[in-house]
């Protein structure tokens, strides 16, 4: 998959790996989910429970629900066959390494 240049020129956060089991609501439609990077700006997400992840357009707002840390609101600003990339609405810093620290110790 080739990420499209003008997406890391507007990387503002670090990611993070981070393997990490979530879900996300998407048009009313609640999925399962693996975080597989986490920064304070946004995500990157294997999304379960969808056959068809082509159904879902750059833009579309998405919530990401991480147990335990609550809900961060969003949209989609990437997707490939087995990827979305989401942007947070809000800079999520303190709350990032909170979830970090957390899977660190687990």
């Amino acid at each position: 998959m080739t990420v499209p240049e003008s997406v890391f020129e507007r990387r503002r956060h670090e990611r993070y790996p981070l393997m990490m089991e979530a879900g996300v609501l998407i048009g009313g439609e609640a999925l399962g989910a693996v975080i597989i990077d986490l920064s304070a700006g946004g995500a990157k997400l294997r999304l379960r429970g969808t056959e068809d992840i082509q159904s879902y357009d750059p833009a579309d707002s998405i919530e990401l629900h991480i147990p335990k840390f609550g809900g961060f609101e969003g949209k989609i600003v990437w997707k490939d066959d087995d990827y979305v990339g989401i942007m947070f609405n809000e800079d999520h810093k303190t709350l990032v390494n909170l979830i970090l620290d957390s899977a660190r110790r687990a």
